[in-house]
């Protein structure tokens, strides 16, 4: 974006740009969630809170994205240490590790949402309160195109002066 090589961006804050005119604008707040295959040999019901992760493979994004560092600073504020994670780049990834049953995926909700209603996933009920992920449209006004702007006003209803 910041060379002109792309008209805009779809990603999560926050943005980290020194680019002066840059428009950022937020499209939709996402919940995050833990998530295991619904025939899982771990036991949901023994996992009451962040804490009890600890002792179980958990499946999460890499480290360096906003929804990976929200989450290591709730582990860091109750103190726990994690030893058992597989880290994945994509979302798509880590529904796949789930689907394998390769442990407890941290994943946001409205990705899995389907497999939670077709009874493939079990959404695990921790009393924390998880972070939420803000999903924004990043771009350069004055370099959009006819192209790009007709999508971003006609899909996604955002008006572009």
């Amino acid at each position: 974006l910041e060379q002109h090589e792309i008209d805009f961006i779809i990603d999560t804050s926050p943005i980290n740009t020194k680019i002066d005119n840059i428009m950022i604008q937020p499209l939709i707040e996402v919940n995050n969630c833990f998530v295991i295959k619904a025939d899982s040999s771990i036991f949901i019901d023994k996992i009451k809170s962040i804490s009890d992760l600890a002792n179980y493979p958990l499946v999460l994004p890499i480290k360096g994205t906003d929804n990976r560092k929200q989450l290591d600073k709730i582990f860091e504020k109750n103190n726990i240490e994690l030893n058992n994670v597989i880290n994945i780049h994509t979302s798509e990834m880590i529904v796949g590790a789930v689907k394998k049953d390769l442990g407890i995926g941290y994943i946001i909700y409205d990705v899995i949402k389907d497999n939670v209603e077709n009874g493939e996933f079990k959404m695990l009920n921790i009393k924390e309160k998880l972070p939420k992920i803000t999903i924004n449209l990043i771009y350069i006004e004055k370099y959009l195109t006819i192209a790009p702007k007709f999508f971003i006003e006609n899909y996604l209803n955002i008006n572009i002066n």
